[in-house]
Formats: C-alpha cells, sequence, structure tokens
C-alpha cells in the first residue's frame, strides 16, 4: 500500500509541477523570464508538498504551534498552486475553443468578407485623396454653371444676329447636322467631358468611403463572434450543459474548478497519508528514519521486549516480595530470565544498584529503560492516564520527543491504543 501511495503522490505531484511551471511560465515575453516564472512555480509547489510530512512530523509530537505554522503555511501555497492550476487548464481550454472558434462556418464567412472589404479598400485607394476630392468637387461645380450658361444663352445665327431662342431650345441635343450643331456642340461636349472627369474624382472618394465603412462592419460583426454564437465549447461542456440543464460555459467553469481542487489536494493528502503511516512504521522509525533527538536507530535495541517478557519480569518481581526482599523499581527494569534466576538460585539478595542497568552509552539505551519503567507502570495500573504531562511527571523526563516514541512503542506492544483524537488510552481501561 505504502508503494502505491508513493507512485500515486509522484505522479499527482508531478502533473501539479507541472501545471504551476506552465502557467507561471506563461507570464513571461521572452524565454528568459518565463523560466525565472516557471523557477518560481516548482518552488511554490514543491515547498508545499514539503510541508506536509513536516506538519505531520509536528502534530504527532504535540508541537501544535510548529504544526500550526506548517500548516498555514502549507494552505497559503495550496491556494496559489491551485489558482495556477485553474490557470492552466483555463489556458489549455482557451486554445482549443480558439481553434474550434477559426473552424465555423461563422467565422470563415464573416472573415470572406473582410477580405472582400479589403479588396475594395485597396483598389479605391488612389482615390483616398480627400483633399484632391473636394477641388475635384469644385470643378465640377465650376463647369456645370459654365454648361447651364451656354445652354441658356440666345442662339445667333452664322451672321451673328440672335435668333429669338435659346441655345438649348434651338439645338435640343447633341450631336447634330445642323449648322447650329456644329457650332454650339463641340463646346457643350468638351464641357460635359470635364465635369464627368471631375465627377469620376469625386465619385472614387465617395467608394472608397463606402468601401472603408463595408470594411469597418465586416471586422467588427468578425470581432462579435465567440464561443456562444459559434457554438465552440468543447463537447464534454456541452454534454454536461444538456445534461444538467446549464450554460455550458458554466460546465466548463464547474469542470476545470474541480480539476484543479483534485489535482492539487489529492497528491497532498496522499503524501499526508504516507507521511503518517512512515510515523508508526513498526520498527517505531518515524517518516525521516531517525530520533527526534538526532540518535540514529538500531531497531534491535530500541524494539521494546515482548508483553510476555515483561509478565515474566513481574514474575520475578513478585517471586522477590514473597522472599521478603522489597522490590525497587530499578528491580523492575528489564532483565533477561535466566539471570534473574540464577540471582536467586545463589540465595542472593537483590542490590537495587546490581539490578540497575549501567548508564547507556547512548540514548538508545536510556530509552529502553524509561519504556521498561513505563510498561510495567501501565500493567500494574500505575499510571493509567498517557498524556504528555502524566508521563513527564511519572518519568521525570521532559523530552516530548521521546515521549511520543514511549506512547508508540506502547501502542505497538498492544500495551495501549490510540483514540481518532490521538488520546494514548492503556488496553486495561478499555478491558476493565
Amino acid at each position: 500500500m505504502k508503494g502505491s501511495l508513493i507512485f500515486l503522490s509522484l505522479v499527482l505531484g508531478g502533473m501539479g509541477l507541472f501545471c504551476n511551471a506552465y502557467f507561471y511560465g506563461s507570464f513571461g515575453s521572452v524565454n528568459d523570464f518565463s523560466g525565472s516564472y516557471a523557477l518560481i512555480g516548482l518552488a511554490f509547489d514543491l515547498a508545499k508538498f514539503a510541508l506536509v510530512p513536516v506538519g505531520v512530523y509536528f502534530f504527532a509530537r504535540a508541537q501544535i504551534l510548529e504544526a500550526s505554522l506548517a500548516g498555514g503555511a502549507w494552505l497559503v501555497l495550496t491556494i496559489i498552486s491551485l489558482v495556477a492550476a485553474f490557470g492552466f487548464l483555463s489556458l489549455k481550454n482557451s486554445e482549443y475553443e480558439a481553434a474550434a472558434l477559426a473552424q465555423s462556418t461563422a467565422f470563415e464567412s464573416a472573415k470572406a468578407q473582410v477580405e472582400s472589404a479589403n479588396a475594395k479598400v485597396e483598389a479605391l485607394s488612389k482615390y483616398a485623396n480627400s483633399q484632391a476630392s473636394d477641388a475635384a468637387l469644385q470643378t465640377k461645380a465650376e463647369l456645370e454653371a459654365q454648361l447651364n450658361i451656354l445652354w441658356s444663352a440666345p442662339a445667333k445665327n452664322s451672321l451673328g444676329h440672335k435668333i429669338g431662342m435659346s441655345v438649348q431650345a434651338k439645338l435640343g441635343n447633341c450631336p447634330g447636322s445642323s449648322w447650329y450643331h456644329k457650332t454650339y456642340c463641340p463646346k457643350i461636349t468638351a464641357l460635359e467631358q470635364q465635369i464627368a472627369q471631375a465627377q469620376s474624382k469625386v465619385g472614387g472618394y465617395d467608394q472608397y468611403l463606402a468601401a472603408l465603412a463595408f470594411r469597418d462592419n465586416a471586422l467588427k460583426q468578425l470581432s462579435e463572434l465567440n464561443v456562444d454564437s459559434t457554438s465552440s465549447y468543447h463537447p464534454v461542456f456541452e454534454n454536461i450543459a444538456v445534461l444538467l440543464g446549464i450554460h455550458p460555459n458554466n460546465a466548463k467553469v464547474a469542470f476545470i474548478t474541480t480539476s484543479a481542487f483534485v489535482l492539487e489536494l489529492l497528491a497532498s493528502l496522499l503524501i499526508f497519508l504516507r507521511s503518517r503511516l512512515s510515523f508508526q512504521n513498526p520498527t517505531g522509525r518515524t517518516f525521516d528514519g531517525e530520533y527526534a533527538n538526532g540518535v540514529p536507530h538500531n531497531d534491535a535495541a530500541s524494539m521494546p521486549k515482548p508483553a510476555t517478557q515483561n509478565n515474566e519480569i513481574h514474575a520475578q518481581g513478585d517471586e522477590t516480595h514473597a522472599q521478603g526482599r522489597p522490590r525497587s523499581d530499578a528491580a523492575s527494569t528489564p532483565k533477561s530470565a535466566a539471570q534473574g534466576d540464577e540471582t536467586y538460585a545463589q540465595g542472593g539478595a537483590r542490590n537495587d544498584a546490581d539490578s540497575t542497568p549501567k548508564p547507556a552509552q547512548d540514548k538508545g539505551g536510556k530509552e529502553q529503560t524509561l519504556y521498561a519503567r513505563l510498561a510495567s507502570g501501565v500493567q500494574d495500573t500505575e499510571i493509567t492516564n498517557l498524556s504528555f504531562k502524566n508521563i513527564r511527571q511519572f518519568l521525570q523526563v521532559t523530552d516530548n520527543s521521546l515521549i511520543g516514541k514511549l506512547r508508540d512503542q506502547l501502542v505497538f506492544n498492544g500495551l495501549a491504543v490510540y483514540d481518532a483524537t490521538r488520546k494514548c488510552i492503556p488496553t486495561k481501561s478499555l478491558n476493565a
């Protein structure tokens, strides 16, 4: 099971690290800055994972302040990681929606209109000069005035006499075959041609303005296209929306949020469980493989003696009482059964100083002695409340990490159990 927890925590943790690095890297506009931002995201996520076993370590030893600080820092970094995971998933989804939008029929149609409008604007760009258009408009007005004067002028014969009719009344239309047509039509035709040229310049500018307006409208229509108008949501979100009767965008937000929570919190949960299992390792080894005081474990030395051997020790103590020799606490210190029998066989009185273990060369021996004293007190119901405070008073020790280790050994040997709040309770109290 521990192997599975390690594997799953590594997989989910690696995915979380990738999300953080990708999201923070997206803040950089250049490769160098992107790498720097990505390193920040990696550092945040690694610190978050490292704080989980640290918090478990302190909490298991009832160091509430340190555990609270670790938990608070983990919470802040987890919120940052959740935002990063949400941002990563949102970026990836926006890339999908942009690609789906670009392939939609509505987008293709609007894009074609913009391209057509651009082509018209390009073709009419020669009329884009508004000053030339204004000059042509003025010229056209002057030429039209001259033409009107000519048409309304009195017609004259070949002798230069007025015939009592205007040119327009006499000619009607140009061209014609009469002497009057040959005389007046060339002037009229020339003015009309000049007016047409001026009109083309004015009309070209108007067409250019119309082309610009058409292009602006086409661009506006293109810019207003979105995933709602083109139904470019991911099919998963559309199906969830149909199933739950909600908008696809709401389904998208809910899905991305849930995914971010699961990705970030599940990895921390697995690391937490792995740390708890490591702390409760039957060898008494904590998650770092060492005692809280820094002394490496010797599994053979630190392993408490079985309960049957402790009972044997108590039997020896009872025999001592029967022979009239008082049992001291030092006498209850674990010895091998053979040594005890040899002492009594020789008929010698037990000397408490002789039965007291020699000072240990390291703290492992001290812990074994203290454990034997505590185990004896539990079995004889000398101590029924295994809180840190009571054990400190009973053993006259102040090292909380050592007391926590002794409590774990009691639980391992079946002399005590932990309840849901990690309160250590003697098994005799449960059976009473």
